[in-house]
């Protein structure tokens, strides 16, 4: 059976409606301190907005010319506080109390909501994909979760997929806080397997984008199916209409996952990473990808965008095979460099650079590659003896990295061998991180190209006395770094809403910490973008309602615009 289905209808596209926004407008002008949630249901806030009768509204695609709020409360809100760590960690003071809100309450420019009406299986062990904005500030997510999925778009309800044990990966546009369009590759039931599919990775071409991940079972694709005996990978192509374009199966002779991507638009090349056993895929499914590489090996991938043209393949092997596979969490990529970042444990042998071996039970990890797939440096991340350690987001911008993820940290007893990121080989000190044992900590790292080498320069901490970790990064056109995640307390520097436990967070690393904290614990923040205008859009997941999201009894996805660039 052919993978590549050129052309092949899979979901009609979802194009909405926007001539709403004159009635929007003359509905907020007129609804002094009723907020409207973008979902037609209003509720009442005078009482939560203490100093003014604030109005504000989440309309989709209508902006709010006319409106506006009135000024804090003498003495200003909590403040943004002073890092004293030296590695730019948050241990700041308070700001200032008192004053009062002329802020609403919600953060969000809007907010969209969509997931199963049922099922509690959108936890953080599936977390939601998201690209960088085009121009007009539109951004696509995708998602897998089991059965049909309901988007709470403003204009009404709409249901994806189909009621079903089996799950799918669902892909949807979001414009403005409205789906505009929406695809899904379909899981079934076929002789008693039921298919189970996990998303890896998303990343926007010149087509479309990109749609990595792995399954086991049947996946409908329109008219022909896609079949994976024991687990494969799988590399989807979705158009611009919302059409599945080209799919291709990442199979072999054991268990595939393809679980991280990324593009480069000007040469039109896209960046594949997973891991393997035993052997790569055979010539008739990605010519120039076959190997016969060793058991629990990660490779990397060079395609051509339009067409799925395998060009390249790196191979980074794991001699024990009895260790657990490495996890591949992100790829970034710009003409001159490739990342691949994760968690491992044990040894990887990494080309040229040699044998790197695990400091912890589990450490952190980021490849950093040259043109032909040739890797340059080797970036380790570790805590404590026994931590389970990871990088979990990447970004690359002119001569920087920055990396993102957690560590375990560590006790007095440990301190000759401090939690660090460090890159292996290079002349620079490693950037340490605090030990504090508090538990997991959340951290963000800023590596610099100097030369032939690469430094670690800064590293800042996201720490409570609980569990705390980053899951995303993005960066402004100047090169500034936003990460996000959840901390299991209150992060201090940052400014909290009055409605929310505290469970998510998005800020701005630096020698001055700030940014929010909102929503509820079993809340995810695992993907952020920046758009040309300093927004930031924010996706993951959240458990009950908070803010402006719908109520519930489990967790689902969000994804929104947050009205001050923090």
């Amino acid at each position: 059976m052919s993978e590549d289905l050129a052309g092949g209808p899979i979901l009609t596209a979802f194009l909405k409606d926007r001539n709403n926004c004159a009635r929007y407008r003359n509905v907020a002008r007129a609804a002094v301190g009723i907020v409207h949630v973008g979902f037609d249901r209003p509720r009442a806030m005078a009482s939560r907005i203490p100093t003014i009768a604030s109005v504000w509204l989440l309309a989709g695609a209508c902006s709010l010319e006319g409106l506006a709020t009135g000024g804090g409360g003498e003495g200003g809100g909590g403040g943004t506080g002073t890092s004293t760590n030296s590695t730019g960690g948050i241990d700041s003071s308070g700001g200032g109390s008192g004053g009062g809100g002329g802020a609403p309450v919600d953060p969000f420019d809007w907010m969209l909501a969509f997931g199963n009406v049922s099922v509690n299986e959108n936890t953080n062990s599936l977390p939601i994909k998201m690209t960088e904005p085009d121009g007009s500030g539109a951004v696509w997510v995708a998602f897998s979760a089991k059965g049909s999925v309901v988007v709470h778009d403003p204009d009404g309800d709409v249901t994806l997929g189909e009621d079903t044990t089996a799950s799918s990966v669902f892909i949807l546009e979001v414009t403005e806080g409205r789906m505009t369009r929406s695809a899904v590759l379909q899981g079934s039931v076929v002789d008693g397997v039921t298919t189970s599919v996990t998303l890896g990775g998303l990343a926007r071409t010149d087509q479309g984008v990109a749609v990595v991940g792995h399954w086991v079972g049947t996946l409908s694709l329109g008219a022909t199916e896609a079949v994976a005996e024991g687990r494969a990978g799988f590399v989807a192509l979705v158009d611009q209409r919302g059409v599945v374009g080209s799919f291709r199966k990442v199979d072999g002779q054991g268990a595939q996952t393809v679980d991280g991507v990324a593009s480069v638009h000007s040469n039109g090349n896209l960046y594949v990473a997973g891991t393997l056993n035993r052997s790569l895929v055979p010539a008739d499914q990605l010519p120039g990808c076959t190997t016969g590489a060793a058991s629990g090996d990660v490779f990397v991938m060079r395609l051509l965008a339009s067409t799925l043209t395998c060009e390249d393949v790196a191979i980074f092997t794991t001699p024990d095979p009895q260790q657990k596979l490495p996890d591949i969490s992100r790829v970034a990529a710009t003409e001159q460099r490739i990342v691949v970042a994760g968690s491992y444990e044990g040894t990887l042998h990494v080309g040229g650079l040699g044998d790197m071996t695990a400091v912890a039970a589990i450490d952190g990890f980021a490849i950093v590659l040259g043109t032909g797939l040739v890797p340059r440096w080797f970036v380790n991340v570790n805590g404590n003896p026994s931590s389970t350690d990871a990088v979990r987001d990447a970004v690359l911008v002119g001569a920087t990295l920055s990396l993102g993820g957690y560590y375990g940290t560590t006790t007095a007893a440990n301190e000759l061998n401090p939690a660090r990121v460090e890159v292996v080989g290079a002349a620079g000190e490693p950037c340490l991180l605090p030990s504090d044992s508090k538990g997991k900590d959340g951290f963000a790292a800023t590596l610099t190209f100097v030369d032939t080498d690469l430094l670690c320069t800064r590293a800042d901490t996201f720490r409570t006395l609980n569990q705390d970790e980053v899951h995303a990064l993005a960066a402004f056109e100047t090169g500034e770094i936003v990460a996000g995640g959840f901390a299991d307390g209150l992060l201090e520097g940052l400014t909290v809403p009055t409605e929310g436990d505290n469970g998510v967070f998005v800020a701005l690393p630096g020698e001055n910490v700030h940014g929010l904290q909102f929503g509820s614990l079993g809340s995810y923040v695992d993907a952020l973008s920046v758009k040309k205008d300093g927004g930031v859009i924010v996706a993951g997941t959240f458990q009950n309602a908070f803010l402006s999201l719908p109520d519930g009894a489990h967790q689902d996805f969000f994804v929104g615009a947050l009205r001050d660039p923090l």
